[in-house]
């Protein structure tokens, strides 16, 4: 059947539409049938609901049971047809607070909390009086740690982070609750020193204490700590100065120390600093060793090494160390002004007019420099832009203690050796026979040379000079003229020091006479005349060993036969007198010895023509014959010599006439 309404009631109109079924053998089909049947007697009491929790309802922990529940959480069976209702927010309650899954809720259901869907009346439902299910989920309430506080360290090159529980800060638990974190552990975000440096610190839930009262397991701990609490130190690096750091004297303090004498330490391993400059201060400007020299940092440049940073470093205060050397300044010495001298043989340079100039000092600072009274010359010879060195240089003057001479001793392409000049005279005796020029022989014994350094020596060559006159005499002046070849040098003796002589002079002449020689130069000849007289014509007689085109003559008009008789290459001599000799012009017989004889002269006396005559008569009878009887009264002697006696004819005792015929005056 079918009630009138739906709906939760009493007395309600049912009708039914009926359908009958015979019992038995009756037929209903002898019957008009009802086709329903209708009363008030149906009662529809409330339907009894069933219900549960269903899904999830989830919580983060807040240490309390109350779990708030959504209508979907709310699952009423029961309903008939398309009846149904839907739950709103509510709030269940947890068997148990702390964090977990399938916990079961419970749910006093409020009526109110139910709202019908569609045409359904709740009335018509009864609703359960409690709802349950294992739907409870109360998830771990998340923490967050945060850190806190100052994380410092020094540099040490690598991210590693020391912390302490004061360090973190947790939030995020229920009241009343709390823990603490042990870790010790966590990371810069740079290994590089810097403040307000990120740090973080990764976290296991091993790494929490609950305090009392407190269950981690209700939490969900953070896996990781963070915060700009980070502090990185600059490393103090431990600078020393090592080795000498040097320099030359400069009148300041001030130094550029080479890297090499700067020796860092306390470097994180594997990491470098180069130096590339560090300038310094000497604590004095003056010469000396083990001077403390300082280097302030903040002057200092420097070159990281490899994975190095050099603002991870830091150097506190002023680096010192009695490292310093400060060394002489070198000067050096010039020498100027003129050095100048005549050959004298050594090399010893007057420095009267000479100068000592200093190079390379610094600014006004007084500093003299001195040397030796003589300088020397680079060789005793003649010369110009010669090297002279002066020795023994010392320093003097307020300042002299920070400067050293580069050299004991200076020199310079400023000398000269001028020539010495010598003179020549002549000595001894430059002699020679009258030739009628003023030619002089000079032999090298003739010469003396004056003015020569001692130990050195000249020779000259024998030479021509000039008599200052020609004749005869002594004492004579002569000149001779002087050209380079002419010297010689003797061992360790250089012509070019000297300025040699061009002319020599003394009184040294000596002109002898000349010897003359007279000879015939003709032959001297005769007819025998029983004298050795030989007549000598005027130019008979020559006279020789004049000079040059001088001449004389003699007048000497007779000489002797060396014998009287007839005969060839007879020896003529004669005794010449000096006033036999007449000079011609430009000569003088002083410059001669004039011969008192002839000398070589030969004649001939030749045979004294004599002849014979026939005198008185020669008479014969005619006979026929030529022949002629003689006799010494017939004959006579012609032209024999003036008393001569001893010449006679033969007197033959015949002759012949020319013809034999009868005649007078007939040639016999």
């Amino acid at each position: 059947g079918s009630y009138a309404s739906a709906n939760v009631g009493s007395l309600l109109s049912v009708s039914a539409t009926v359908t009958l079924a015979a019992n038995g053998a009756s037929l209903l089909s002898n019957y008009q049938l009802p086709g329903s049947a209708t009363g008030s007697i149906g009662t529809i009491t409330q339907r009894d609901l069933a219900g549960s929790l269903i899904g999830t309802t989830t919580k983060v922990y807040d240490g309390g049971r109350n779990i708030g529940l959504t209508g979907g959480n709310i699952s009423l069976t029961g309903f008939v047809g398309g009846d149904g209702a839907t739950g709103t927010n509510m709030s269940g309650t947890l068997v148990a607070a702390d964090a977990g899954t399938g916990i079961s809720v419970t749910l006093t259901l409020n009526p109110q909390g139910v709202t019908a869907t569609g045409n359904t009346l709740l009335s018509n439902y009864r609703l359960p009086a409690t709802l349950t299910g294992l739907i409870g989920q109360v998830t771990p309430r998340p923490l967050s740690a945060s850190l806190v506080g100052l994380v410092s360290k020094t540099y040490d090159g690598n991210t590693l982070a020391t912390l302490n529980t004061s360090n973190f800060a947790v939030s995020g638990f229920v009241q009343g609750q709390g823990a603490t974190i042990t870790r010790t552990v966590g990371a810069y975000d740079t290994k590089d020193a810097a403040s307000f440096l990120g740090v973080q610190s990764a976290l296991t839930a091993s790494d929490f204490a609950a305090n009392q009262g407190t269950n981690l397991s209700n939490y969900s701990t953070p896996a990781l700590a963070t915060g700009t609490v980070g502090e990185i130190r600059s490393r103090l690096l431990n600078v020393t100065l090592t080795g000498t750091v040097s320099k030359g004297y400069d009148g300041s303090t001030a130094v550029l120390i080479d890297p090499s004498n700067i020796v860092l330490s306390n470097l994180v391993d594997g990491e470098s600093i180069i130096v590339t400059r560090a300038p310094g201060d000497y604590a004095t400007a003056n010469v000396g060793t083990g001077i403390i020299v300082t280097i302030d940092p903040e002057f200092v440049d420097a070159t990281p090494g490899p994975n190095t940073v050099l603002d991870n470093y830091d150097v506190v205060g002023l680096i010192t160390g009695a490292v310093g050397t400060i060394t002489a300044r070198p000067v050096t010495v010039s020498l100027g002004g003129t050095i100048s001298k005549t050959y004298d043989g050594t090399t010893i340079a007057n420095l009267s007019a000479a100068t000592l100039t200093l190079g390379n000092v610094l600014g006004t600072e007084v500093v003299t420099v001195s040397g030796a009274q003589t300088g020397s010359y680079d060789t005793a010879n003649v010369g110009t832009r010669k090297r002279v060195t002066v020795a023994a240089l010392t320093l003097g003057g307020a300042g002299a203690s920070n400067y050293a001479l580069t050299s004991p001793s200076v020199s310079a392409l400023l000398g000269t050796v001028n020539r010495r000049t010598l003179t020549a005279v002549l000595t001894g005796t430059a002699s020679k026979v009258y030739d009628g020029t003023t030619e002089a022989s000079l032999a090298a014994a003739n010469f003396q040379i004056l003015n020569l350094v001692d130990g050195e020596t000249l020779t000259v060559t024998p030479l021509t000079g000039s008599y200052v006159g020609k004749d005869v005499g002594t004492g004579i002046t002569v000149n001779a003229a002087l050209v380079g070849p002419n010297f010689g040098a003797g061992s360790g003796t250089l012509l070019t020091n000297y300025i040699l002589p061009t002319s020599a002079t003394g009184a040294i002449g000596a002109i002898s006479r000349r010897q003359l020689t007279a000879a015939l130069n003709t032959t001297i000849s005769k007819v025998y005349d029983n004298s050795a007289t030989a007549t000598l014509a005027n130019g008979s007689i020559t006279v020789s060993g004049f000079a040059g085109s001088e001449t004389a003559t003699i007048n000497q008009p007779t000489g002797t036969f060396a014998s009287q008789n007839v005969g060839t290459g007879i020896s003529i001599s004669a005794a010449l007198d000096a006033t036999a000799f007449a000079a011609a012009s430009g000569t003088l017989l002083t410059n001669y010895i004039l011969p008192t004889a002839l000398t070589g002269a030969t004649g001939s006396i030749t045979v004294r023509p004599v002849s014979a005559t026939l005198i008185g008569a020669v008479t014969k009878t005619y006979d026929g014959l030529t022949t002629a009887t003689l006799t010494s009264v017939n004959y006579a002697l012609n032209n024999a010599a003036p008393g001569e006696t001893s010449v006679r004819l033969n007197n033959p005792a015949s002759g012949t006439f020319a013809t034999a015929g009868v005649g007078t005056g007939k040639t016999v």
